[in-house]
């Protein structure tokens, strides 16, 4: 009978030790390994299986870049709301947190009060995973260059496809079926509505090409400005070596790209890591 008691015992301390963690268990998990600088720890509820070796290497070698610039780092989530698909792979959480890190060089503390985020977690295989975190402004600014990014290429796109049906089948206009031969004037007219036409028609491409070329213009301006604020966690990368081959820095490009699009890093710092990297 005692033995029967400890088994079921057994079975329900296991059933909690093992138990999967929620979203919002996985996003404390995800600050609190960062907190403690546990490398293991946070790569076990970070989305990495899309990673190969080289890849993750390069991405453990960034991450443990960033914390030996900081030390003393804390997180407290305030408040926390969560969105789950309905096939249940798939969560966003908006939260409100308070954090705070000392900069190493010059021992200066940065704390971040009552920031709103958002998080996105993916659960493919039975666990959820972090697959970014971001400061709620960074992010919808990242969709909204998307958007735009997207809506120039389809504008050319469509214009595109007009010109190429246009060439290929041009359309057939006889005007001596519009107007008598003999009256000049109306012909004139004619004449010079076509050419108005094209004229707008080759306005209209000119424009949308320039707003493809540069529509990230006004993004670029905004970077500059805010190069006075930039981050304080990463004041100088160590020159790359000499020797660094063409594989490796692709694979560092790659996941430095992956690390800004999901929030870690700040714009100066992804142009000043890509600098660096560039030797």
């Amino acid at each position: 009978m005692k033995k029967a008691a400890v088994f079921f015992i057994l079975i329900f301390i296991c059933s909690f030790a093992f138990a999967e963690l929620s979203p919002e268990e996985t996003l404390n998990k995800y600050y609190s390994a960062s907190s403690s600088e546990n490398m293991q720890e946070f790569l076990s509820v970070v989305e990495t299986e899309h990673l190969n070796s080289d890849e993750l290497k390069v991405e453990t070698d960034f991450v443990q870049a960033l914390w030996d610039r900081v030390d003393k780092q804390e997180y407290e989530i305030l408040e926390i709301r969560k969105t789950v698909t309905d096939d249940g792979k798939t969560a966003l959480l908006n939260y409100i947190m308070t954090s705070s890190y000392t900069v190493v060089k010059g021992n200066e503390k940065v704390e971040f009060k009552g920031m709103e985020y958002v998080a996105l977690l993916v659960n493919d295989s039975g666990t959820w995973k972090v697959s970014f975190a971001m400061p709620l402004g960074d992010y919808l600014k990242t969709r909204q260059t998307i958007t735009e990014t997207k809506a120039a290429v389809e504008e050319t796109k469509i214009i595109a496809k007009g010109i190429d049906e246009a060439r290929k089948n041009p359309p057939e206009i006889k005007v001596s079926d519009i107007v008598p031969k003999d009256n000049f004037d109306i012909i004139l007219l004619l004449v010079l509505a076509v050419i108005g036409i094209g004229v707008l028609i080759g306005v209209k491409i000119m424009l949308a090409i320039i707003k493809a070329v540069f529509g990230g213009k006004k993004q670029q301006v905004v970077k500059e400005e805010k190069k006075e604020t930039e981050n304080r966690i990463i004041e100088k990368k160590p020159e790359p070596s000499e020797k660094t081959s063409k594989k490796e820095y692709t694979a560092a490009m790659k996941i430095l790209r992956k690390r800004y699009a999901k929030g870690e890093i700040t714009t100066d710092d992804f142009e000043r890591m890509k600098e660096d990297l560039e030797g």
